[in-house]
């Protein structure tokens, strides 16, 4: 028979276990993965700003940015968050006015995907596969070898650009 003591120890064990299985899961569960049906389907061009939280200039931006996507009604306005380290605490903390979390949403998880024990740049390489991916979706020939976390794209049928921030008067 085992003693009081072990079994008490066990309990905690696998209940601090279980939760730090499941922080990763709830951390993804925050917003919903890009469907580039969003797009497709719409009548209105598109714009997306694609950031990180880990990035601070990008986030700079993302506090820059946010009133002009809210309120611009000429496009259909998204924001893509590397999932990399992403919560919506740690959002919230950067900037307690952020967007529509309707309109946020993260790199498809199929793009982090790695094929061996470790992946270095994750977050580069899934930027990689997204916009290839988005290219590709939009039967589109557009040049996105520039595109990096904190730009925003604009998107029009199968027209892809990179948008000069500075044509937005942000103050940036």
């Amino acid at each position: 028979m085992r003693h009081p003591f072990f079994k008490e120890k066990m309990k905690k064990s696998l209940y601090f276990l279980t939760i730090a299985l499941l922080l990763p899961i709830i951390s993804y569960c925050q917003l919903k993965q890009f469907d580039y049906k969003l797009v497709k389907q719409s009548d209105k061009p598109t714009r997306i700003f694609i950031t990180a939280i880990w990035c601070s200039p990008c986030m700079g931006k993302y506090k820059k940015i946010i009133p002009t996507l809210k309120t611009d009604t000429v496009y259909n306005n998204y924001i893509i968050f590397d999932a990399s380290g992403f919560t919506i605490e740690k959002l919230r903390r950067i900037e307690e006015n952020y967007f529509d979390i309707d309109k946020s949403y993260f790199i498809p998880y199929e793009f982090y995907k790695t094929r061996g024990p470790i992946t270095f740049n994750l977050p580069e390489k899934a930027l990689k596969r997204f916009k290839n991916n988005l290219i590709q979706k939009m039967n589109s020939s557009s040049n996105l070898d520039k595109l990096w976390y904190g730009d925003l794209i604009s998107i029009d049928k199968s027209n892809i650009s990179i948008v000069d921030l500075s044509t937005l008067k942000l103050d940036l």
